[in-house]
């Protein structure tokens, strides 16, 4: 019974060491599998870490393009502003400048026809200096106090006639202030 005892015990203890390195070799491959597991894990957790560093840096990335692309709006915006000022004067300027040239041309197209009204008396003036000198003289050489002379009797006796009233409408000359 013993011997009986015995062998049961050491089949039972071989059986337990059967299932005990079955336990173990199920606990290594479980624990190989842990292992494999977690490293796949920490790996994945590696890359999402990385990917939220890269969604960071993209955000923070896209935040600074953001922030200098507001910048150069606002820059654009009130050069542009400060452009259409400028226009804007110089436009009130040119538009001041433009009607002083108008005047000043006015002026001008005034002082051209009195120039030409002056330049048409004067060229009377000369061609009756010129017909008066080509005229043939009656008594020889006239002295040019003689001619001052009858000139200022022709104005006395013309005088006359117009305070008299005696004169045609629109021949009468202004007296002379003496």
């Amino acid at each position: 019974m013993q011997v009986k005892r015995y062998d049961e015990l050491t089949s039972l203890q071989e059986e337990m060491q059967t299932e005990l390195a079955n336990v173990e070799s199920q606990g290594q491959n479980e624990l190989a599998n842990l292992r494999q597991k977690s490293d796949e894990l920490k790996l994945r957790l590696f890359h999402l870490r990385n990917n939220v560093t890269k969604e960071q840096h993209h955000q923070e990335l896209q935040d600074e393009l953001d922030a200098q692309e507001e910048t150069r709006y606002r820059t654009s915006r009130d050069a542009i502003r400060n452009m259409v000022y400028t226009l804007m004067q110089f436009r009130s300027y040119a538009h001041d400048r433009m009607g002083k040239a108008n005047t000043l041309y006015r002026q001008l197209e005034e002082l051209g026809q009195v120039i030409i009204f002056y330049q048409d008396i004067y060229r009377a003036y000369q061609e009756t200096l010129q017909a008066s000198q080509q005229r043939p003289k009656k008594h020889g050489v006239v002295s040019a106090t003689s001619k001052l002379d009858a000139s200022r009797s022709s104005n006395d006796s013309e005088n006359s006639d117009t305070q008299n009233g005696s004169s045609l409408p629109g021949t009468a000359r202004p007296s002379r202030v003496e």
